[in-house]
Order: structure tokens, then sequence, then C-alpha cells
């Protein structure tokens, strides 16, 4: 998969350098990456995908990027879990209160979840986003659709 230098992702989350900056300086593990001097940052297509949550996140939701620090790690993780492809009908889910992240593969159009889930994410518009960019066709504005009708389901059991 193609390699996007700072500037491409600038470009297709549509935010500046300084805000880049301050969440890679800020969000594990990016924080935690060391680059040389004289190099400069690349990111992947699921590092693009990571960056288009925390923008949802943040901008959309109005969460504080240090809170979103507490789950960073196995947010990232979660976008290289799979190819970015295979993502595309995956919805994320976040339960705050735990700073746990989970993916549910989202199957006839109903998602299953616990009853605290908090923020749920649809990952179609943000990979078609991210192909759209890569192939060069024109990027249509993120438009984050949760697919009706949703399903909560109560639940005891414990999340891993």
């Amino acid at each position: 998969m193609k390699t996007l230098r700072t500037s491409q992702v600038n470009e297709l989350l549509e935010i500046n350098s300084q805000t880049l900056r301050v969440w890679t300086n800020t969000l594990p593990p990016f924080s935690l990456r060391n680059v040389g001097s004289r190099k400069a940052r690349t990111y992947s297509a699921q590092d693009a995908l990571f960056f288009l949550i925390v923008k949802f996140l943040s901008r959309d939701l109005g969460i504080q990027v240090s809170s979103i620090a507490a789950y960073s790690s196995g947010l990232l993780s979660i976008c290289m879990h799979k190819p970015l492809g295979e993502l595309c009908n995956d919805t994320l889910v976040i339960f705050p209160l735990t700073q746990s992240t989970q993916l549910v593969a989202s199957t006839n159009q109903t998602i299953n979840t616990y009853e605290d889930a908090v923020v749920i994410v649809p990952l179609k518009a943000m990979v078609d986003r991210i192909f759209c960019f890569l192939t060069g066709d024109v990027v249509r504005p993120v438009n984050l659709e949760i697919p009706f009708p949703l399903q909560a389901v109560r639940s005891n059991e414990k999340r891993a």
C-alpha cells in the first residue's frame, strides 16, 4: 500500500500541519516513534484511517485529544488489524468508560453492541475517502451514516 507524506495526510484529512503535529505528539504510539532529525514522517493508509477517526472524535464529537490518547494505541491496532478494504463494512464501537475499543463486523445492516457503548463509528465513508484520495478520484465529504435499524443488546458477559 502507498506511503503518505505529512502534506498528503493533511490534505486528506483537511487539517493544517499544526493539528497533525499535535496529534502525533500526543497520541501513542505515534508519540513514541522516533523520527530522525533529517527524516520526514510517513504514514500508511491505516494510519490515515486512524487520524480520520481521531478527527471525527475530536472535531465532531468534541472529545479532547488527551482523552483519546488513553485508548489510541488500541484504536490504531484495530485500524491495522485487517487490510483497509476489509474494514469497509466494519463498525468501530468505543467504550470510553473502560477506555477500550472494539471492532464489530456489520452484518445485515445491523449493529449489535453493548448498552454502555458511547460512540459507534461506521468505517465505510472513511475508508472510501482514503481510497478516493489514493486513486485520485474526487474525494467525497465524510458522511457518517449509521445503518438502521440498530439493535442494542444487553449483555452480562465481560468484554475481553
